[in-house]
């Protein structure tokens, strides 16, 4: 049976927007996206009909392309400032750091429903990213007192408490959070106490995984490139993040692939992926994941978190074995300018991480799809810091999402409190990018991008 979607066009510019809205709101994506391209190229004007760019703005958002949502939903308010677009543009400036945009549109949204938490919730989230912290105080308060039982509340208010470093007033809050919805269960994870780091210390090493093959680690080298992946992941990503490597990367380089869950096939297919790009100096090393089989969602879901975070279990152990700065990449990151420009800006200090703009949250604050490693002793002991931290909320059945992002800024945290901290060179995104493209897991529509052409990505799809 055919769809209205796939009939021929036909009808007015405003018919076919309204059957997009249509079918938007009743979940049908790819309907409503067909209706909304058909009613772009009927539209008799130059600029299409600001209820146009509101349909198309949706879409972007459910595509989780917030850079496009933004300037369709800017056009969509342009002809008249209704509650529902002015929220819906709030939410992308904020997502995509445009904070001034974003104030005003909460500003007005909190001016327009005096009796809306969610309103208050996104100014305070807003100040809070523009470190106006007193200001984002009393944005969390006026919507706590609207809606004192909504768990996002409380977790804001613990993400203000920790920039401020009101630690244990956090760590109340994050509990609260947890506690009232299951949704916020890595606010269970989020922790900075002395009890905690106590304890961290006097976990047993974890051993070194085996390796699957050694093209080059005896040789002399200038840094690793460290990437880990499972198979599908591989799969999907590590023709292009390869052959950007070997374009882009100075040849003092050595490549450490790390595979989680492989068979032979998966480890014979790298060794003749980084034979096709021509890497000749590479390890990969291998682990299988402890984790339950035969299709539990619960386990599905330990088994991914295993696989985001698991780089850090071993991290220390690769930084005493090779004693040279390791850049460490997520295996959907695209190399564009080479790896030099992060070792040097990481020279001087022990290790380099990548800073948010703007600040959020303790489990968004820290990114880890790139950071750079020093083989020094305060290195070695963040990173061991960090593998335990990770380790025991994993051994306590605590797998949540966003643990490696947690355990970095929480490690550091608590060393600045307990100990002597790593010095730290704070990347931000303007440092990548020349240099570095993250393609990012969610974010499937960059895969069509003419720029991956070049890395040979349409022979591997």
């Amino acid at each position: 049976m055919t769809s209205d979607a796939d009939q021929p066009q036909s009808g007015s510019a405003r018919e076919l927007i309204r059957q997009a809205a249509d079918h938007l709101e009743g979940g049908d994506l790819e309907s409503a996206r067909a209706f909304a391209r058909r009613a772009l190229e009927a539209s008799p004007r130059v600029e299409p009909d600001p209820q146009l760019h509101e349909v198309l703005g949706a879409i972007a958002m459910r595509d989780g392309d917030w850079e496009e949502s933004y300037h369709h939903l800017e056009k969509a308010c342009s002809s008249g400032k209704s509650l529902s677009n002015i929220a819906a543009l709030a939410e992308c400036a904020w997502r995509t750091g445009r904070l001034g945009r974003a104030h005003e549109c909460y500003a007005f949204w909190t001016d327009s429903a005096p009796a809306d938490a969610k309103g208050y919730l996104g100014l305070a989230a807003t100040l809070h990213g523009l470190r106006r912290f007193e200001e984002a105080r009393r944005a969390v308060e006026a919507a706590a007192r609207l809606d004192p039982r909504n768990a996002g509340i409380h977790a804001r208010r613990g993400c203000i408490h920790a920039s401020l470093a009101e630690f244990d007033a956090a760590e109340r809050a994050f509990s609260e959070a947890a506690q009232l919805d299951g949704n916020l269960a890595m606010c269970r994870v989020v922790s900075f106490s002395g009890k905690l780091f106590a304890a961290l210390q006097r976990l047993p090493e974890i051993p070194e995984p085996p390796v699957a093959a050694d093209r080059g680690s005896s040789s002399t080298f200038d840094a690793v490139a460290l990437s880990s992946c499972n198979g599908p992941y591989f799969d999907k990503y590590g023709p292009v993040f390869l052959a950007s490597l070997a374009q882009n990367s100075p040849a003092g380089v050595l490549l450490h692939l790390h595979l989680y869950d492989p068979d032979s096939a998966l480890v014979e297919n790298v060794e003749h992926q980084l034979a096709r790009c021509g890497i000749r100096r590479y390890v990969v090393s291998t682990s299988h994941t402890k984790v339950g089989r035969g299709g539990d969602d619960r386990n599905e879901y330990t088994q991914r978190v295993v696989y985001s975070c698991g780089r850090f279990l071993f991290l220390p152990r690769w930084i005493a074995r090779y004693r040279r700065p390791i850049v460490a990449l997520d295996i959907d990151a695209v190399v564009e300018g080479g790896l030099g420009r992060y070792v040097d800006f990481a020279a001087g200090r022990d290790i380099a991480l990548l800073q948010r703009e703007p600040a959020d949250a303790p489990w968004l604050d820290i990114i880890a799809y790139i950071m750079v490693a020093n083989p020094n002793p305060r290195t070695l002991d963040y990173f061991r810091l960090v593998r335990n931290y990770i380790w025991h909320f994993l051994r306590s059945g605590e797998a949540h999402w966003h643990l490696d992002q947690i355990a970095l800024y929480c490690c550091l945290k608590m060393m600045e409190r307990y100990a002597s901290p790593p010095a730290v060179a704070w990347l931000t995104r303007g440092d990548l990018e020349r240099g570095l493209w993250h393609l990012g897991h969610a974010y499937d529509y960059k895969l069509a991008d003419e720029r991956l052409a070049r890395y040979g990505l349409a022979d591997d799809v």
